[in-house]
């Protein structure tokens, strides 16, 4: 039996001499390997005499498989030293334990110069989840400052398929221009229970 904190690699192999791998951690419950969720995404590409990695994802899962956190690297010819990967973006989630629905995603983008050594723009979406909390009743964008900016909201039909989708500013806007978008959805075939 393997241990569990075995690392796993698999290769695909892709034309023009552009490869990835992919790792994985052993499921400490089942002693199994979940190819769906790797821990990291290797990019690389083949020069003739080796591998130069182009870019590399890692990703973190809570006890329910959804991720929580993930890192994204890429090699920059002009800023990387020694083949050293700079990170670009960082994702953190949250999701409801009821249903598993995301709760909240912050991106920060960071700044390609290594001089900066910080974030350049973080964006946040917070989910405001339906009473029964099987649904997203409205997701918030903010922007880099944190400051609400557009709201979607959402309405659904009994079976649960989104009817409507509404797109608003979040906050009182003054402006003349178009102060929200609506687009409506609409289904055909059996209306029985069954269908």
């Amino acid at each position: 039996m393997l241990g569990l904190e075995q690392r796993f690699e698999i290769a695909c192999y892709c034309h023009h001499h552009i490869h990835f791998l992919q790792h994985y951690d052993q499921d400490k419950s089942a002693q199994s390997v979940n190819y769906n969720k790797p821990i990291e995404t290797d990019h690389l590409v083949y020069d003739g005499t080796q591998y130069n990695t182009l870019s590399k994802s890692t990703y973190t899962y809570d006890d329910y498989g959804h991720t929580v956190h993930a890192d994204t690297y890429q090699y920059d010819p002009l800023l990387s030293q020694n083949g050293q990967l700079i990170k670009t973006m960082s994702v953190d989630s949250t999701y409801d334990p009821t249903y598993g629905l995301q709760l909240t995603s912050i991106k920060a983008l960071y700044h390609p110069d290594l001089s900066l050594n910080g974030t350049d723009v973080i964006r946040q979406v917070e989910n405001t989840l339906s009473p029964d909390k099987k649904s997203i009743s409205s997701t918030t964008q903010s922007d880099t400052k944190g400051h609400a900016w557009k709201k979607t909201s959402y309405t659904y039909d009994e079976k649960g398929r989104k009817t409507s989708q509404t797109l608003a500013w979040a906050q009182p806007n003054t402006h003349d221009g178009i102060q929200s978008s609506t687009v409506k959805f609409a289904y055909q075939g059996p209306t029985d229970d069954n269908s």
